[in-house]
């Protein structure tokens, strides 16, 4: 169901900045009559899928490329590096029903996989490269937390187990130099093949015992699914859309008198 939205001075559950201070001024009501165009839209593919990756290592570099298999979207490359922690989210928006498969890789890293059922809502999914404190990650666990990127493949294959072990420890006696073929045994991103990517590896191969490394899905109503509309004697900077999504501002003015806006998380 599309829900629409009638924005106006005094109806919108938003906030006023002043100062770098808030104040409520109102909330969103739905307005109930349509016309026959919007009555009849297109509301099949309103799902939205919002993955955020952030990092739990402290690593020299780290790339990883997000997919979601079952979609027309390209996969999407983010890169970190030591000073460059902070988080990063890639959003796949206007998703019909279905079934999809959310695939992240990364270099040194084992092939996160995830199954989202869409159905015309947001999910939101938070991922880190290796585990938060405050978690618990057991199988018997309430599953309230984030997926686990697990750091230890060596080797290049997408799994982490012994054959890792060998051959990172292999390369570490022969003195090897990263190369094209091992770079994958370079876990911490530092150029060198050494005792500092065994410790990365032990992280992840610890990790996979008796551990739910898949993240909590949270789900909200879609972005996509909300129609704003101004009234004619509303003028409007920026778009209401971008507003809504939580992405942006939009100044409205109304008798002359112009008031930015932000929706609260909760839109």
């Amino acid at each position: 169901m599309v829900s629409n939205f009638f924005i106006s001075a005094g109806t919108v559950d938003a906030e006023i900045l002043n100062n770098g201070e808030s104040e409520t001024i109102g909330v969103i009501t739905s307005e109930s009559e349509s016309t026959d165009a919007e009555t009849n839209a297109d509301v099949s593919a309103i799902g939205r899928i919002d993955v955020s990756v952030s990092m739990a290592l402290f690593l020299d570099k780290a790339d990883f490329t997000v997919a979601l298999l079952g979609s027309d979207y390209e996969p999407e490359t983010i890169h970190f590096t030591a000073d460059k922690t902070g988080t990063e989210t890639i959003s796949f928006s206007q998703l019909p029903d279905g079934d999809y498969l959310l695939q992240v890789t990364g270099n040194g890293f084992k092939t996160y996989e995830q199954e989202i059922h869409v159905e015309n809502k947001r999910y939101a999914l938070q991922l880190t490269a290796g585990f938060c404190e405050g978690y618990s990650y057991y199988q018997d666990s309430d599953g309230l937390h984030p997926g686990v990127l697990l750091i230890g493949d060596a080797d290049g294959q997408g799994t982490i187990d012994a054959a890792d072990k060998d051959y990172l420890i292999n390369l570490i006696h022969e003195g090897a130099q990263v190369n094209e073929e091992n770079k994958s045994a370079d876990l911490n991103g530092d150029g060198e093949i050494n005792i500092e990517d065994l410790m990365f590896f032990v992280k992840g191969y610890l990790g996979e015992v008796d551990k739910n490394t898949k993240a909590y899905i949270e789900k909200s109503i879609s972005p996509d699914a909300v129609k704003a509309y101004t009234p004619k004697n509303v003028m409007v900077g920026g778009k209401i859309e971008d507003m809504l999504k939580g992405e942006g501002e939009a100044t409205f003015m109304v008798d002359g008198e112009v008031t930015p806006l932000k929706c609260p998380d909760t839109v």
